[in-house]
Protein backbone atom coordinates (compact mmCIF):
# COMPACT_ATOMS: atom_id res chain seq x y z
CA UNK A 1 0.00 0.00 0.00
CA UNK A 2 1.77 3.10 -1.24
CA UNK A 3 0.75 6.52 0.09
CA UNK A 4 -2.32 5.02 1.81
CA UNK A 5 -3.74 3.80 -1.51
CA UNK A 6 -4.36 0.10 -2.02
CA UNK A 7 -3.30 -0.70 -5.61
CA UNK A 8 -5.91 -3.48 -5.75
CA UNK A 9 -8.69 -0.89 -5.36
CA UNK A 10 -7.56 1.50 -8.09
CA UNK A 11 -9.72 1.67 -11.22
CA UNK A 12 -8.52 2.41 -14.76
CA UNK A 13 -8.63 6.16 -14.07
CA UNK A 14 -6.36 5.90 -11.03
CA UNK A 15 -9.21 6.50 -8.57
CA UNK A 16 -9.77 4.41 -5.48
CA UNK A 17 -13.50 3.74 -5.35
CA UNK A 18 -15.47 1.45 -3.04
CA UNK A 19 -18.93 -0.01 -3.50
CA UNK A 20 -21.55 1.94 -1.58
CA UNK A 21 -23.18 -1.34 -0.48
CA UNK A 22 -20.33 -3.66 0.53
CA UNK A 23 -17.15 -1.50 0.46
CA UNK A 24 -15.40 -3.82 -2.02
CA UNK A 25 -13.70 -2.44 -5.15
CA UNK A 26 -16.20 -0.48 -7.24
CA UNK A 27 -16.46 -1.38 -10.92
CA UNK A 28 -19.24 1.02 -11.97
CA UNK A 29 -20.27 4.57 -11.11
CA UNK A 30 -24.00 5.11 -11.64
CA UNK A 31 -25.58 8.49 -10.85
CA UNK A 32 -22.65 9.41 -8.64
CA UNK A 33 -22.77 6.18 -6.61
CA UNK A 34 -20.07 3.51 -6.75
CA UNK A 35 -21.03 -0.17 -7.16
CA UNK A 36 -19.16 -3.46 -7.40
CA UNK A 37 -20.27 -5.70 -10.29
CA UNK A 38 -22.51 -7.81 -8.03
CA UNK A 39 -24.43 -4.88 -6.58
CA UNK A 40 -24.70 -3.08 -9.91
CA UNK A 41 -26.19 -6.22 -11.44
CA UNK A 42 -28.71 -6.45 -8.59
CA UNK A 43 -29.59 -2.77 -8.96
CA UNK A 44 -30.04 -2.88 -12.72
CA UNK A 45 -31.60 -6.34 -13.21
CA UNK A 46 -32.91 -7.46 -9.84
CA UNK A 47 -30.78 -10.63 -10.11
CA UNK A 48 -27.45 -11.59 -8.58
CA UNK A 49 -24.70 -12.35 -11.08
CA UNK A 50 -25.21 -16.08 -10.50
CA UNK A 51 -28.98 -15.82 -10.99
CA UNK A 52 -28.47 -13.80 -14.17
CA UNK A 53 -26.03 -16.39 -15.49
CA UNK A 54 -28.58 -19.15 -14.83
CA UNK A 55 -31.37 -17.20 -16.56
CA UNK A 56 -29.17 -16.57 -19.58
CA UNK A 57 -28.27 -20.27 -19.77
CA UNK A 58 -31.99 -21.18 -19.69
CA UNK A 59 -32.69 -18.77 -22.52
CA UNK A 60 -29.78 -20.07 -24.55
CA UNK A 61 -30.89 -23.70 -24.19
CA UNK A 62 -34.56 -22.86 -24.85
CA UNK A 63 -33.60 -21.01 -28.03
CA UNK A 64 -32.12 -24.21 -29.49
CA UNK A 65 -35.14 -26.41 -28.66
Amino acid sequence: MANGIDPNLINIYGDQRLCCKCKKKADVVEQGRDYCAEHYCQKSTGFTLEQLKQEMEKLRFNKHD
